[in-house]
């Protein structure tokens, strides 16, 4: 028998491990069986030889157990055969010649080979002197990962031919190295190349270049080719090639025999598949060990037989020289492939040998011929070298042990080599049915064990914001926020399950990118969703914790590390991180079959953009859109809101650099070793994009990166672990778990607790629980606190549930028995079963609404309206009926104020919800601001699990709990309360009983019932505030009688309601217009038509419209109730009612669309604040915190937090208050808070009162820094404030001015200004707010009052008084005539310098303003008390100290003393001003006030009268706060009372005057604008105009010849002349005598010094010897307009050669020529002759001066020359030169590297030439420029023997030297000893000048310098 069978990889499905003597601990086993099948592919690469009719292109192909017919064709040339072959029988057939491939790429000649029995093919490809074999493998045992090796050798190409089967296949090539390949098409090292092939296609690589470690990777199966056209080991060259073997096949042992013993060049050529390879070599007795990366060739020589071990899977090829004859390449069988029986198929006419290695024991069975040789390194194989005739087989080779067979040969200039072909066992029994004979399976799939099974499977991802990639590979973005389908199954086929899966998307930040919101799947019945919560997902649409199986096993669900991964039984695998990443694999067997987003996956990316019917769409758009879901997102958008973002090139470049997302490229980076198997190429652009269009944001790298490394993971390669630190991209792990990089994918949990040990997934990286605990939902619990399982699903500790679908049977999980019990129950009659947010329960049928709003109208769960006008605290809602338990206890309460004047009106100030333990606060007070048991919190907030939510929707606040009420409050007038109806007929309070009868809605907590709204009222008063009155004054509440009320004015504004045609129609139908509209009326008339009344109800009536679902248009406009919305945000009056926030929100869904201010695109809210993504704060412990915000989470604040950037918590334990601090709650805030407060004041003539208590009186008019921070303390606000005193010589009162600088503003209080102030000069009307409470300012009583966030309080009498508070936190942090406020005041008097004053005056004039002049003491003002005015004042001050007068009370708390000390002695000094003992007990009665005490009445007509204006009287207490028009729009905490003028009734505050209320005017930003006051606002940008309440603004542009100027405390715009005027570069304009004129803004100075150093206009220094005339400066023409003016300077040579000096200058101007020579002192020449100084020449026009040695010339133009007649001459310029001089003086242009310019615009490399070239012709003809040093002379000069003894750190100038420059006298020295040639007379006068300079600044030198140097 002869034939040609051979496969080197072999299946062995019994066969267990080999033992050897060598062995590691794990042998990879090949699973591949002898290369028998029904079915190949091949082809025949090119054979260098020519195409001469010599080519023999072959095939052997031998039968196997049975006949077998047969079928050969090269589909590419129409050629076919069929034969027949009998059992165990060989034939040859010759293939077409043209069927060798000539041409590189795509070519159709594939060989296939089928038949309907076993049979094994061997190929040949012989020509004349050159030819090769290989065996052929089946198409079963072909694979789609291949590792590529091509021998080098000879001039020819390496040649690949990849082989597609009957499928159409991707292959993708990934190169080891660079490769260009012959049709010089580039491979990059690294970089993917995709090609695709359709069915039976070959695809030829060739390249002078190595293929060897090129990676193939395709999506079905194929055959690889691999060898070299013509291999040149020696001399001669030989067509080598093989099949390559699929790496799945591959192996980690080889036994290599050695071919050849002696002569020739063998060598076994190993190919690492993986990273961290390590490889044992066996030669003979020795070792190698080497460790391999992927891909890398490992070369060694065979001489001896040798064993090849690795811990992983390697190939091993063997090429031979072949000596005598040609060269041959043949695979290595790998141990785990050895036979014992084998067939060897010999060339015919050629010599041929076999090569056997076998086991030792089979040495018997073999050829008694054989003589065999042992393997040195494991004697239990033994190898022989056999010959074995010159005919062609086959030959059977058999034994009893395993062995392994090689064939090869030659003859003249020929040769080749191979494997032989394993034989399978013959049956003696007929073999069983192929249980795959008879089945089909469709495309994708083949059969296995008589099932179709899917060969492969794709992955189809949506990533980031979001990317996505199909199946097929194509990629794309998509920006919408609807729900679509990513896959869905299209086709109905018997065998695929079908399955749909859902994504919804939703913004964040920004409204031009979205990301995956959630994802659903739908299969076997079930629908199973994830969303945002960790942990758990949503079985049909109930909320279950993971991990959980359903539907009998068919689907998992578990948590893998930090992402959710949904499995089916039939290959389906949804992962997603519940954030970002969401990836869906699914198997081959769906191939063609679906559609969705993820595309249809046919294997073609090109035809992704495709309908249900397969119709293909133009663009992303449409596509989407096609796989649109309708759901109730109102908000969804299908494309970018506006134009799509894009990254900029300069930020693409920088987030491509390696410190951002070019980490993941980086060749030496983290990533590397996964660049081969994952291009990370689309995960770097993606992350470029995302981090690109979010501001940088890390966490977005960070994402990105992470999905590369799972990625990479799920591939398995190994990366680099310490990648975060390296991306600076920490993973945060939540309470009781840790970070692991390679921890269980199976974390324990409480419903599976063995998870780690069962677990066969490879590692991920995690978040692991601590030891000791375990998973609950998405905590690390203790094991000891785990919930409960039941019927396969876990529970959480306490947890109820329903368990089953009709709420009949109610269970609950005890923590202490882990046990589920359970009782039979069912829902109320008001109830349903239903699954609500993921939770089954009893639902209410219904929800009732009740509101109150305006003044305040109050409609009731049952309809009925009524009006209550109580300012105390009611319950507006409260459960009064506990006899159902499964309700939860609540109250919700409300306080109400009066505002503006009317007292008997009230609206909604404060809520108040008390539920599950918490007590919720929103107050107007605090608009914007939640306060959660007594504490503010930042929105959005959640506890109890999500059981109540607190967050911000539109204008209103949002209190949520999951029992089904909403509390609804805008912070302004407008309240309500939903509740679910099992609540009926259980609840009583303002909002009635909600029994569905209107008419007894007023129930009493007694029991009774009444009709009257306000006994109604007060019976639900929960508790009595300070100063809160029941119901109206005098119990009668007003009312406006129907001709007033239905006044036209009122009547058509609030038509708008029921306009049927209006903005409300829609809502006609929902919510009565009717009662609004009377509502409307009401308050319309009770408020004088004032325009904050008309939109208060507007904004109540759009609430209720848009609570009952309905639309409403847009009402508002600029001019009409214009809406207010902060920076980076703006009005829409149907925005979401879940805005994007920095915190996570659960609970803010299924709620109607709010009116209010939204974030601008690329903004979100922040506490109430509209900040770039990347300001937001940081989440910790549950709760949101803003950027830069310090919290203390824990009490004693011995835990402080601060949240830093990218959301980074940085927290400091056993923390502790500073000194002056103590841990607090105040205003809501738990803090370090000041301890005290010091408190400063100035008052009377100069009365001053420090911090420390120290009392000093120093009159005088001066401006004086009252109290200042110090410039080093960073840790307290800075602020300053100053004090003027302004004395008049007409009126004795003494007044003073206050100024404070703080946060950018300088604000002024004015003398005798009341209700007003002055902000950066423009005034402002009290109240004032600014920097969103920053600062305050209000008049309060007769006082104006500043008060600041950080705790500074000025408070001043608009006369003379001022009192300056401080928290104690500034202690020694502050200076001024405040003192330092250390505690001791005998150091007040510290002075500025930190000296001490020696008097009060000195002191005082110490901290007088610089600029100011001050005059301390009272001067020729000065007068002496007589006797009876001293007596008078004695009495009046009196009142101060009376034991039972007014001020008893306060007596106590505010000792009297120094006020009275004050009253008597000040007053006493200034007899004429006779309100000053008024003005000082006021004083006085302020501090008790302020102090919390009552004063009784102590002025009187007769004594200390109060003034006040019209329509306003004295009140010992009036409240300026609370009635005025600002409070109408604002309220704040109000202040205690002060004693001062209050408006009469019917008249509020409006500044300063009392106007009835439909006369007030707007508060804007915190800023009040008096009714018809227009305004410029800003940088005169705008003109705004107030009227009744509504500020209109219109933009403004001052004309071309305006500026916008403050004068006044009003901006306008005002004529400019300069606006038109065009000045020089360094000019500015200013107006002089309205003309505007060009002025210089600088000026430059050139000087020439002794002989003469030289410094340019920029600050050039040269030194330049020459004594010829030589330009020291003049213009050079370009700008006409100036005036023109030239100095030439004529040198002369120093007498006794010291070298050159100035002789003269030469000065010309415009008309005069002037000349200044050497020694000629006092007088100069002009025009030619002299003239005596001083000269004025052309009226003033020039002018030259002498004082004392120095001479001036100056001009009118902007020269200025300076000289003295000697050695010194410097000529200054003004900035209108600049860039219009040239000369030796330089450029003037700022850089003095171009200064160096000959005339002809050259630049010389040495100073004399370019000198030089600025010489003047003069008529010397013996002037010459000296040459420089040479360079030989210059290493000498600078040497340690002559000036380089400056330098000598050790040397007699070393002390000097470190402190005084050298760098200008080493130069020096240079100079003159280059000069003088080395003289040293010249050398040591240089040293002389620098040890003078020296001395000069004290400075010591060595007194033994002069012998060191010998210089004596």
């Amino acid at each position: 028998m002869k034939e040609i069978i051979f496969h080197f990889f072999v299946y062995f499905a019994d066969m267990g491990t080999l033992s050897f003597l060598f062995c590691f601990a794990i042998l990879i086993v090949a699973v591949v069986g002898c290369p028998v099948g029904r079915e190949f592919i091949t082809a025949f690469m090119p054979n260098h030889g020519l195409n001469d009719g010599q080519s023999k292109l072959t095939l052997a192909i031998t039968a196997q157990d049975s006949v077998a017919t047969v079928s050969v064709e090269v589909k590419g040339l129409q050629y076919k055969e069929s034969l027949r072959i009998e059992k165990r029988a060989t034939k040859w057939i010759t293939i077409p010649e043209n069927s060798e491939i000539s041409e590189d790429g795509t070519s159709t000649k594939t060989v296939l080979v089928t038949s309907d029995a076993d049979i094994t093919v061997v190929s040949s490809n012989f020509k004349p002197f050159s030819g090769d074999s290989s065996v052929i493998f089946p198409t079963s045992q072909l694979g789609k990962s291949h590792i590529v090796f091509t021998p080098d050798g000879g001039p020819m190409q390496k040649i690949v031919a990849i082989i597609n089967g009957k499928e159409a296949n991707a292959i993708d090539i990934l190169p080891y190295s660079d490769v260009t390949l012959t049709n010089k098409k580039q491979l990059k090292q690294g970089v993917k190349t995709t090609v695709r092939l359709s069915p039976y296609e070959v695809y030829l690589l060739r390249s002078e270049e190595t293929f060897s470690g090129t990676r193939l990777e395709s999506r079905v199966p194929l055959a690889v080719l691999s060898g070299h056209q013509c291999l040149s080991i020696d001399d001669t060259c030989e067509h080598v090639y093989e099949q390559l073997v699929p790496i799945e096949s591959l192996s980690d042992e080889y036994l290599v025999p050695a071919m050849h013993l002696i002569i020739g060049k063998d060598t076994a050529h190993m190919l690492a598949v993986e990273d961290e390879t390590n490889v044992t070599i066996f030669h003979g007795l020795g070792t190698q060990h080497k460790e391999l990366h992927a891909g890398e060739l490992l070369d060694v020589t065979i001489q001896m037989p040798t064993i090849i071990r690795s811990n992983k899977r390697v190939m091993v090829m063997y090429t031979s020289s072949n000596v005598p004859f040609h060269v041959f390449l043949t695979n290595i069988i790998p141990t785990s492939a050895m036979a014992k029986s084998w067939s060897v198929y010999s060339q015919d006419d050629y010599q041929n040998f076999a090569v056997i290695v076998s086991e030792a024991e089979s040495s018997k069975s073999l050829f008694d011929l054989l003589k065999l040789n042992v393997f040195p390194a494991n004697k239990k194989y033994t190898w022989t070298i056999k010959p074995i005739g010159s005919v062609k087989g086959p030959i059977t080779i058999s034994g009893d042990s395993l062995q392994a067979v090689y064939v090869y040969g030659g003859k003249l200039r020929h040769g080749y080599g191979t494997t032989a072909v394993c034989n399978a066992v013959p049956a003696h029994t007929r073999p069983p049915p192929d249980p795959c004979s008879s089945i089909r399976c469709r495309e994708g799939e083949e059969c296995r064990k008589g099932a179709c099974v899917a060969t492969t499977s794709a992955t189809c991802w949506a990533v980031g914001d979001p990317h996505y990639k199909t199946f097929d590979g194509k990629h794309f973005d998509f920006q919408g926020t609807c729900t679509y389908i990513l896959s869905t199954t299209t086709k109905t086929e018997h065998g695929l399950v079908p399955f749909n899966i859902l994504t919804k998307n939703n913004r964040r930040g920004s409204n031009k990118v979205s990301y995956v919101k959630m994802v659903s799947i739908t299969v076997y019945g079930y629908s199973v969703a994830a969303s945002q919560q960790r942990g758990v997902v949503e079985v049909d649409g109930e909320i279950t914790h993971l991990p959980i199986t359903i539907a009998e096993g068919k689907i998992q669900i578990v948590q893998r590390g930090r992402n959710m991964l949904i499995m089916t039984d039939f290959g389906l695998e949804v992962k997603y991180d519940w954030n970002t990443v969401l990836y869906i694999t699914v198997p081959s067997t769906y191939s063609g079959a679906l559609g969705g987003l993820c595309g249809n996956y046919n294997g073609d990316w090109r035809d992704e953009y495709s309908d249900h019917t397969g119709a293909q769409l133009s663009t992303v758009l449409e596509f989407a859109k096609i796989w649109k879901v309708l759901d109730n997102d109102l908000f969804c958008h299908d494309e970018c809101e506006g134009k799509c973002l894009s990254c900029p090139a300069e930020l693409q470049e920088k987030y491509t650099e390696d410190e951002h997302c070019g980490l993941m490229v980086k060749a030496s980076g983290p990533f590397a070793a996964c660049h081969k198997v994952m291009e990370p190429g689309i995960y770097a652009d993606n992350c470029v994009y995302d981090v690109c269009i979010n501001k940088g944001i890390r966490t977005f790298l960070c994402d990105n990166m992470r999905s590369y490394a799972e990625a990479c993971a799920a591939a398995g390669v190994k990366i680099d672990s310490n990648w975060r630190v390296l991306a600076d991209c920490p993973m945060q792990c939540p309470e009781n778990s840790h970070y692991e990089i390679c921890g269980t994918a199976c974390a324990a949990s409480c419903a599976d607790r063995d998870a780690p040990s069962n677990c066969k997934q490879p590692c991920t990286e995690s978040c692991q629980c601590n030891y000791g605990f375990v998973l609950s939902g998405d905590k690390c619990v203790p094991v000891n606190q785990c919930g409960c399982v039941y019927e396969g699903r876990y529970y959480t500790p306490d947890s109820m549930f329903w368990a089953d679908k009709a709420c009949t049977k109610k269970c609950s999980c005890s923590p202490e028995s882990g046990r589920v019990t359970c009782t039979a129950t069912k829902c109320n009659a008001s109830e349903v079963c239903d699954t609500c947010n993921g939770v089954r329960d009893c639902y209410p049928l219904s929800y009732g609404t009740c509101q109150g709003s305006g003044d305040p109208h109050y409609q009731t769960f049952d309809g009925k309206a009524f009006d209550f006008q109580g300012t105390c605290t009611y319950y507006l809602s409260k459960l009064i009926n506990p006899s159902d338990s499964s309700l939860v206890n609540f109250e919700v309460l409300v306080k109400n104020e009066n505002r503006g004047m009317n007292r008997a009106v009230s609206y909604t100030k404060t809520v108040e919800i008390k539920v599950f333990g918490y007590t919720i606060i929103m107050s107007k007070d605090s608009y914007g601001k939640v306060m959660v048991n007594n504490l503010f919190v930042n929105l959005p907030f959640e506890k109890v699990d999500g059981g109540l939510s607190v967050f911000r929707s539109g204008y209103f606040g949002l209190v949520r709990t999951d029992f089904g009420m909403t509390v609804k409050f805008n912070w302004e007038n407008y309240v309500s309360i939903t509740l679910p109806s099992t609540y009926g007929n259980m609840v009583g309070g303002l909002c009635g009983n909600w029994n569905g009868n209107p008419s007894d809605d007023m129930f009493m907590p007694n029991k009774l019932m009444t009709t009257n709204p306000s006994v109604f009222g007060t019976s639900w008063k929960a508790r009595s505030d300070p100063g809160c009155s029941e119901a109206c004054q005098d119990m009668t509440c007003p009312k406006c009688d129907p001709a007033e009320r239905n006044k036209d004015v009122f009547t058509k504004a609030c038509s708008v309601i029921t306009d049927k045609n209006g903005p409300f129609k829609g809502c006609h139908g929902k919510v009565s217009s009717a009662q609004f509209y009377e509502d409307c009326l009401y308050d319309m008339c009770m408020y004088a038509g004032h325009s904050t009344a008309l939109c208060n109800i507007l904004t109540a009536y759009t609430a209720a419209c848009q609570t009952a679902f309905t639309i409403v248009e847009k009402w508002r406009n600029d001019s009409f109730c214009p809406s207010s919305c902060k920076a980076n945000g703006h009005y829409n009056v149907c925005a979401t009612a879940c805005p994007q926030t920095c915190g996570h929100l659960n609970a803010c869904q299924d709620i109607h669309c709010m009116e209010g201010c939204v974030c601008n695109d690329g903004f979100v809210l922040s506490c109430g604040e509209c900040v770039p993504m990347e300001q937001c704060g940081c989440m910790h412990e549950g709760q949101y915190y803003h950027l830069g915000q310090v919290f203390y989470p824990k009490d004693q604040c011995n835990h402080r937090c601060i949240c830093g950037e990218q959301g980074k918590v940085k927290c400091v334990d056993n923390f502790s208050c500073g000194p002056n601090d103590k841990c607090d709650v105040r205003g809501g805030i738990q803090a370090c808070f000041p301890d005290e407060k010091g408190t400063c004041s100035v008052s009377g003539s100069g009365i001053y009162h420090s911090f420390d208590g120290n009392h000093f009186t120093v009159p005088g008019d001066c401006v004086c820094r009252m109290v200042e921070v110090l410039p080093e303390d960073k840790r307290n606000v800075p602020f300053s404030v100053t004090v003027q005193q302004l004395s008049s010589a007409k009126e004795a009162v003494v007044t003073r001015r206050i100024d404070i600088e703080v946060a950018g503003y300088h604000i002024s209080l004015l003398p005798r200004v009341l209700w007003e102030i002055r902000v950066n000069n423009v005034k402002s009307v009290l109240p004032l707010t600014l920097e969103a409470g920053l600062v305050k300012a209000y008049q309060r009583g007769a006082f104006i009052t500043l008060e600041t966030s950080f705790g500074l309080w000025v408070t001043y009498d608009t006369v003379s008084m001022a009192t300056f508070e401080v928290p104690s936190t500034y202690k020694k942090g502050v200076q001024g005539l405040c003192g330092n406020y250390d505690g001791n005041k005998a150091d007040d008097f510290l002075l500025p310098d930190g000296t001490h004053a020696p008097s009060a005056e000195m002191f005082v004039e110490g901290w007088t303003l610089p600029e100011q002049v001050c005059q301390t003491g009272c001067g020729s003002k000065c007068t002496m008390p007589d006797k009876e005015h001293q007596i008078k004042t004695e009495n009046a001050c009196k009142v101060l100290i009376q034991d039972k007068g007014p001020f008893s009370n306060c007596h106590p708390k505010v000792s009297p003393t120094t006020f009275y000390d004050a009253c008597t002695t000040d007053s006493a000094s200034q007899p004429e001003d006779a309100t000053r003992p008024c003005r000082l007990i006021q004083n006085y009665v302020a501090q008790c006030q302020q102090a919390g005490l009552s004063i009784s009445t102590w002025r009187n007509v007769t004594f200390c009268s109060m003034r006040c204006p019209a329509r306003s009287h004295y009140e010992v207490c009036a409240d300026m706060c609370s009635y005025s028009c600002a409070s109408l729009s604002d309220s704040h905490g109000c202040p205690a009372c002060l004693e001062g003028c209050e408006c009469d009734e019917g008249f509020v505050f409006d500044g300063g005057d009392c106007k009835p209320l439909e006369d007030c005017g707007c508060l804007v930003d915190g800023r009040y604008y008096k009714s018809g006051e227009s305004v410029v606002m800003g940088d005169c940008i705008e003109t705004c105009s107030c009227k009744t309440g509504q500020f209109v603004c219109q933009p403004l542009q001052c004309n071309e010849d305006q500026v916008c100027i403050q004068k006044e405390g009003i901006s306008a715009c005002v004529h400019d002349p300069c606006r038109k005027k065009r000045c020089r570069e360094k000019e500015e304009c200013v107006q002089k005598d309205n003309k505007a004129v060009c002025v210089a803004k600088a000026k430059a100075s050139c000087r020439a010094i002794g002989d003469p150093h030289h410094e340019t206009f920029d600050g050039r220094l040269f030194s330049f010897q020459g004594i010829c005339s030589y330009t020291l400066v003049k213009t050079w023409g370009e700008d006409k307009s100036l005036t023109n003016f030239s100095i030439v300077n004529k040198n002369e040579l120093a007498k006794g050669g010291r070298g050159s000096y100035i002789r003269s200058a030469n000065i010309k101007i415009p008309g005069h020529e002037i000349t200044i020579n050497f020694g000629e002192h006092n007088k100069v020449k002009i025009d030619g002759k002299d003239s005596v100084l001083p000269v004025n020449l052309d009226s003033g026009g020039v002018t030259i001066t002498q004082s004392g040695k120095l001479g001036t010339l100056r001009t009118d133009f902007g020269l200025e020359v300076i000289f003295n007649w000697g050695q010194y001459f410097q000529v200054t310029v003004s900035s209108s030169y600049y860039r219009n001089l040239v000369g030796l003086c330089g450029t003037y242009n700022d850089n003095s590297d171009d200064d160096l310019v000959t005339p002809a615009g050259d630049r010389p490399s040495d100073v004399t030439e370019w000198a030089a070239s600025w010489s003047v012709a003069d008529g010397d003809h013996s002037c010459w420029h000296f040459p420089p040093c040479s360079e030989e002379e210059k290493l000498l000069y600078r040497g340690p023997t002559y000036c380089g003894v400056l330098e000598d750190g050790a040397g007699p100038f070393a002390q000097c030297r470190d402190t005084f420059e050298t760098a200008q006298f080493l130069s020096d020295c240079l100079f003159y000893a280059c000069l003088r040639h080395g003289s040293r007379e010249a050398y040591c006068t240089a040293l002389e000048g620098y040890v003078n300079t020296c001395k000069h600044s004290h400075l010591e030198v060595s007194s033994e310098w002069r012998q060191i140097t010998k210089c004596t």
